[in-house]
């Protein structure tokens, strides 16, 4: 199949861009089937979308067109790259805009362009800007400082760059070296993490899924670092039970079994990602020895209670809906798609999740409790308010703050390991 013309893959680029950003609900797995160069380019405005508005406070007189903004970003996001000469990019950006927005959203796309080529010097002290830098608004920036304080910084810049394919192996051991060796044969390079987590695997090239060796197989799963350090903080014996309280997609649930010959019960109110968490269960399930039983429950609203279900638990996994925060390097428009507002109502699911899924935890059981996030009001604090508002409640060993050092860790998690005394 021919490639579209560059400027039709700034327009559908764009489009998903601007769609994604309008709904907080959506990632860029949505809405529409790209192209991989479209997705490059979405992926390079998204990454640019904090120095479109460093830029364009700069140099439009007024606020343009949102269209005309997102195609902006994307091809800022080219032009950093140098995806292509500069004198084709602005040529076909405008292209995009007159069929955006007719002949004077192309001027006025033009326009912003040729001045950003003609003034080099001022194009660069935009980068340092911190909203451009960090690629978030000042008030996320600011949330991070209160959470991170000196390690703000170097945080923030790592999540400016494009995370790696993490997987992690749960076919037979006697099969790994085989799998090794036919990732390479396919050109792909696999990379223990180290001994600490021998199943995971850093690939490059990044692939489909779909196309690498051993996927229909059932031999690995996609999951971050991070999450993979998660797996033996809980150490369940066979025979017990887990409540995955908001399992979907799964990455926990899959964790816990791998571990033993376990009753694993997973909810999620949203039924579309537990379809998801279904559909993996199905490729991977005879390389686990646990049991999985799913179903659409929201954790807040347990009236409704499986009858043929536990009424406690030895296990309970709590990674609570949270405002991403330590996602962004592989999500970089949550920043955008989040408010203060938001966050907070955010908190309030957290503690009515807490009060409601701890009810269902067998005196001396324990709990995994895990947000994607590095706000401390998401990880720290929260424990913390649950410790002085709780009875029997003790605090356990865990990682706690989880951020990257460099290639050796990915997202930011917080962990918190807690059992209930009586």
């Amino acid at each position: 199949m021919a490639r579209a013309p560059l400027w039709r893959e700034f327009r559908q680029a764009s489009q998903q861009m601007r769609r994604i950003l309008a709904d907080r609900s959506q990632s860029p797995a949505g809405f529409l089937a790209l192209t991989a160069s479209e997705t490059d380019l979405l992926y390079g405005g998204l990454r640019n979308w904090g120095l479109t508005q460093v830029r364009l406070e700069r140099l439009a007189k007024k606020r343009p067109d949102p269209g005309l903004a997102v195609l902006l970003s994307v091809v800022f996001g080219a032009l950093r790259r140098q995806y292509r000469p500069a004198a084709t990019l602005v040529d076909q950006a405008v292209r995009a805009a007159q069929a955006w927005a007719g002949p004077p959203g192309g001027r006025f796309v033009n326009a912003i362009l040729r001045q950003t080529l003609a003034d080099p010097l001022a194009a660069a002290q935009d980068l340092h800007h911190p909203i451009a830098r960090w690629n978030a608004p000042q008030w996320w920036i600011d949330r991070m400082q209160e959470s991170l304080g000196p390690r703000t910084a170097a945080w923030l810049d790592h999540q400016q760059s494009a995370p790696p394919l993490t997987v992690r192996f749960i076919g037979p051991a006697e099969q790994r070296a085989a799998w090794i060796e036919a990732l390479a044969s396919e050109g792909i390079t696999a990379w223990s993490v180290g001994p600490a987590l021998p199943q995971a695997f850093h690939l490059s090239p990044a692939r489909p899924v779909t196309q690498l060796p051993g996927f229909y197989e059932g031999w690995f799963r996609v999951q971050d670092l991070s999450a993979q350090r998660c797996a033996r903080i809980l150490s369940p014996e066979p025979g017990q039970s887990v409540w995955d309280v908001c399992a979907a997609p799964g990455g926990k649930t899959f964790l816990m079994a791998e571990q033993a010959q376990l009753r694993v019960f997973a909810t999620d109110p949203s039924v579309h990602r537990l379809q998801r968490l279904e559909t993996e269960w199905v490729r991977v399930r005879a390389q686990l020895p646990a049991a999985i039983e799913v179903r659409a429950l929201d954790p807040g609203q347990t009236a409704d209670w499986p009858k043929d279900w536990p009424s406690t638990f030895d296990h309970l996994i709590l990674d609570l809906p949270c405002s991403a925060s330590g996602v962004v390097r592989r999500h970089p428009e949550i920043p955008w798609k989040r408010t203060p507002g938001q966050l907070e109502s955010l908190r309030q699911t957290q503690w009515e999740i807490l009060q409601q899924a701890w009810r269902r935890l067998k005196p001396g059981g324990q709990a995994l409790l895990v947000t994607c996030s590095v706000f401390a009001q998401e990880g720290e604090q929260l424990v913390q308010r649950w410790q002085n508002a709780a009875c029997h409640v003790e605090r356990l060993t865990a990682p706690g703050l989880m951020i990257a050092e460099g290639e050796r860790v990915g997202d930011g998690f917080f962990v918190a390991r807690l059992r209930r005394t009586a």
